[in-house]
């Protein structure tokens, strides 16, 4: 099953934000043991690099990216993709 992560689930797992770390955790577990197809937007890294560097060291979020990284596979978009999400008729609930 392919899952796209939230940016901010990933900030949960790598800052160990609480209460939201165990969830984050399990997530981070079942993709790590191949259980789901992990993916994390392409565009959310430099985010994700940013935030956690605020409260983290270089070093320290360079390896958080590494070890995220090779779990989770950056999802691409695509002028394609994005013409084929709006053809699509679904309501978004907002």
């Amino acid at each position: 099953m392919k899952v796209l992560i939230d940016t901010n689930v990933v900030l949960d797992f790598i800052l160990q934000r609480q209460p939201w770390y165990a969830n984050a955790v399990l997530i981070f577990g079942l993709a790590q043991r191949n259980i789901i197809d992990g993916y994390i937007p392409a565009s959310a890294v430099t985010d994700i690099f940013y935030i956690a560097k605020k409260q983290l060291d270089q070093s320290t979020t360079q390896e958080a990216m590494r070890r995220l990284l090779q779990v989770f596979k950056p999802a691409t978009v695509t002028d394609s993709h994005i013409f084929q999400a709006l053809d699509l008729e679904w309501d978004d609930g907002g």
